[in-house]
C-alpha cells in the first residue's frame, strides 16, 4: 500500500507486510524510486501471525493504517502523515508503532479489506473524531463491516479509538473463500464489490447500520470466466 506523505515531492509511504507478522514501511520518492537510500525502511512487529492484507488512508494529518492476519483479527495503527513528522522521528519508529485496538472479523483469514471516511466531527478547541467503515472478506467466506471511531485530542498528536468498533458480520457472502473486495461510491450512495475463488462478483449495497435487514445487501451476483481470482 502506497500513501502520498509530500505531494511537492512526490514522496509515498510504501507499506507492506510479511508472513512472520512484521510490517515494512518505505519512504519511496518518484523521482528516482531506485536510489539506494530510499530502499533502506523500517521492520515493525506487528502481530503474532502473518499478515494477510494491508489497507491506509489520511484522517486529519494522520495516516490511519489496519491490518487482517491469518487469524481473521483486525489490527489498527496510525503514522503521522507528513514527511517532515516521518522523517523525524523515522530512526525511532517502532517505538512510536503502537497498536490502537483490534477486532475479530473472521473465523480464518481476513484475505482482502478496504475503508473509507463515513464522517468527521469538531468536538470544540482541537479535539475532533472520524468514523471510519473498514470492510473486509475473509477465507471464512463471510464479509464483515466494522465501524471504527477515532479521535485526536490536538493537531499534531496521535489518534485513539473511541469506544469498541461496532462489527457487522454477513456470514455464506461467498461460495468459496473472498480474495478481493473494493468500495464504490456513486451519488452519496456507497457500495461494495467482492469476488473469490467461485469466479463471482457481487454487488452489494451498504446500508445504515441499523437497518432491519442488515448493513449489507446483495444487489447482483455475476459469473466472471477467470482461471483464478487473487485480487
Amino acid at each position: 500500500k502506497a500513501i502520498p506523505v509530500d505531494k511537492h515531492n512526490r514522496v509515498h509511504l510504501v507499506i507492506a507486510g510479511d508472513s512472520d507478522g512484521n510490517l515494512h514501511v518505505f519512504l519511496i520518492p518518484e523521482v528516482n524510486p531506485t536510489d539506494q537510500k530510499s530502499r533502506f525502511g523500517v521492520i515493525l512487529p506487528t502481530s503474532s501471525r502473518p499478515i494477510l492484507s494491508i489497507e491506509a488512508f489520511p484522517i486529519f494529518d494522520r495516516i490511519f493504517i489496519i491490518i487482517g492476519t491469518t487469524g481473521g483479527e483486525i489490527l489498527a495503527f496510525d503514522l503521522p502523515g507528513s514527511l517532515s513528522r516521518l522523517q523525524g522521528i523515522w530512526s525511532d519508529l517502532s517505538t512510536e508503532w503502537t497498536q490502537l485496538g483490534s477486532y475479530q472479523g473472521h473465523q480464518m483469514g481476513a484475505n482482502t479489506m478496504c475503508g473509507y471516511v463515513l464522517s468527521t466531527e469538531m468536538m470544540g478547541g482541537s479535539n475532533r473524531t472520524a468514523t471510519i467503515a473498514v470492510l473486509t472478506g475473509g477465507d471464512d467466506q463471510a464479509l464483515c463491516m466494522g465501524r471504527v471511531v477515532v479521535c485526536q485530542s490536538d493537531s499534531c498528536g496521535p489518534l485513539h479509538l473511541r469506544g469498541k468498533p461496532l462489527v457487522q458480520i454477513t456470514p455464506e457472502a461467498s461460495f468459496s473463500a473472498i480474495k478481493k473486495v473494493s468500495h464504490l461510491q456513486l451519488h452519496g450512495n456507497h457500495f461494495l464489490l467482492s469476488v473469490g475463488y467461485s469466479q463471482q462478483l457481487c454487488l452489494w449495497s451498504i446500508k445504515d447500520s441499523d437497518h432491519k435487514n442488515g448493513v449489507l445487501q446483495v444487489i447482483s451476483r455475476v459469473p466472471v470466466d477467470l482461471g483464478d481470482v487473487n485480487s
